[in-house]
Parts: C-alpha cells; structure tokens; sequence
C-alpha cells in the first residue's frame, strides 16, 4: 500500500467507526502498522495526532447532527463517546465559539 491508501484507509476507519469507541490503536491496527509507527506516520502526513483528528471528526459530526436531526443535545455528545455533557459543551464551545444549543 502506498502513503495515500494507508492514510485513506485510516480515515475511512474513522468515519465509519465515529459512532464506536475507538482509539488511536484501533486505527493502527485496522491499518496494520504498529502504534508507535502509524502514530507518527499520520502527524506527520495529516499535522494532528489521531486522537485529535478522531476528537474533531465527531464534533464536526455532532455539528452536522444538532442541525440535521431532532436528538437531544445530551444524545448527540453520548453518541459520540463525550463522557459527560460537560465535556461535550466544552469541546464543542472550543471549537465553535457557541454551546451546541446555541448552535442548533
């Protein structure tokens, strides 16, 4: 596999797992690479960590969700693995400058 199908590999990983609870090995694994290796493979292709890139794939996806659906705010964060409705409204005002019901 050359540089672009493994890291298209890996994204497609992601974006068909958001709703799952997967973690930078995970992505390793379905990419057969070794953590440590895929790991700085993917920063130094994408220029973020996986876990990074992971993290804000699901809040473009709860973004995406609190418009285009009729969940509850809640929901969306748990449906994407936030722990709790405060870490979800943290992250979500960090990156779009709005609590996610100021945004919907």
């Amino acid at each position: 596999m050359n540089d672009k199908q493994v890291i298209g590999k890996a994204i497609v990983f992601i974006e068909n797992n958001l709703y799952q609870p997967i973690v930078a090995c995970d992505v390793a694994e379905a990419v057969s690479y070794s953590y440590y290796h895929f790991h700085r493979y993917f920063h130094a292709i994408i220029g973020e960590t996986i876990g990074s890139y992971i993290r804000s794939r699901r809040l473009t996806q709860a973004a995406w969700d609190l418009v285009h659906s009729d969940k509850k705010v809640l929901d969306v964060g748990l449906s994407l693995y936030f722990e709790t409705a405060e870490s979800f409204t943290r992250a979500f005002k960090d990156r779009y400058s709005m609590t996610p019901s100021e945004y919907r």
